[in-house]
């Protein structure tokens, strides 16, 4: 069957950290010659946590091979890596507006980078992942299909 990759940019997101990270950076250049330099500290800290968050968490991949679900977010420093063998359901779900990133949810995690269509997948031993991607129907299709030839359904 092959490796289906799934990748969704998280554009909003982005334009928003865009924005609060060059009000920083404005700031922090107005208190420069302040003699007070703990706030230019705080604002520069700021700034770094914010070039963090746009590297890192404004990009979603999705790759689904032959045994499993590979989630990564930005160039890959938070991946996870989800065993088909272990999948109870995959059900559509959407993402509501304030639950854009990586959040601890009830007994797993959230990756999304937009407010879209998500999968929320249930795994054997109770843990949960909700994975927002656009093309989260043509995913959710793709997974039940290897799921069903995994058990032997199909």
């Amino acid at each position: 069957m092959g490796k289906r990759t799934y990748v969704q940019q998280g554009w909003g997101l982005r334009a928003v950290l865009v924005l609060v990270f060059v009000a920083i950076v404005i700031q922090a250049w107005a208190l420069k010659t302040s003699d007070d330099s703990f706030p230019y500290a705080v604002l520069v800290v700021s700034a770094a946590l914010l070039g963090f968050t746009l590297v890192f968490f404004t990009s979603i991949k999705v790759t689904l091979a032959e045994d499993a679900l590979e989630v990564r977010m930005g160039p890959g420093l938070v991946k996870r890596c989800i065993p088909l063998s272990e999948i109870q359901s995959v059900s559509l779900t959407k993402i509501p507006w304030h639950s854009v990133g990586l959040k601890r949810i009830y007994k797993g995690w959230l990756y999304s980078v937009g407010v879209t269509e998500a999968l929320d997948i249930r795994m054997t031993d109770g843990r949960r992942y909700i994975v927002g991607i656009k093309e989260a129907r043509s995913l959710w299709e793709a997974i039940n299909e290897r799921v069903d030839m995994i058990r032997g359904n199909k």
